[in-house]
């Protein structure tokens, strides 16, 4: 079974992840090959009492809420059941979750790299098309 200290590990010898807390890392990813700003990612491990509910959450911050046409992004982002935009704040964010438990290390590792990489392109879609101004 992968835990955080798996992803943790990833997150910082492959990314360069800086941590914030113990159950939160900061993530500055470069930008895309096509050009744009870098993207700052945070990954949290939510701490429950429950060890089969080990999951890790990525979140990326969209933009303002009322700089964001929320109909156009929230059908770019899609409507999965792990993740999708989330408000909070006055802030849009792009988020995406899974469970640690089924996977290996290896398998945890790879799904946060190709989670990351999806969630890049899913804000590039919508900086594109659904910021406004």
């Amino acid at each position: 079974m992968a835990t955080w200290t798996d992803v943790q590990d990833y997150l910082q010898t492959e990314l360069g992840a800086k941590e914030i807390d113990t159950d939160r890392l900061a993530v500055v990813l470069p930008p895309p090959v096509d050009g744009g700003e870098p993207v700052s990612m945070v990954v949290v491990h939510p701490v429950t009492d429950d060890p089969s509910a080990d999951q890790v959450i990525l979140r990326i911050v969209v933009a303002k809420v009322e700089d964001v046409d929320l109909p156009t992004a929230l059908g770019l982002a899609g409507t999965a059941s792990r993740g999708g935009l989330v408000s909070g704040a006055g802030t849009v964010l792009l988020t995406h979750s899974f469970m640690l438990q089924q996977l290996s290390a290896q398998e945890a590792r790879a799904l946060t790299a190709v989670t990351a990489a999806h969630l890049v392109s899913v804000l590039q879609q919508i900086r594109t098309a659904a910021i406004k101004g």
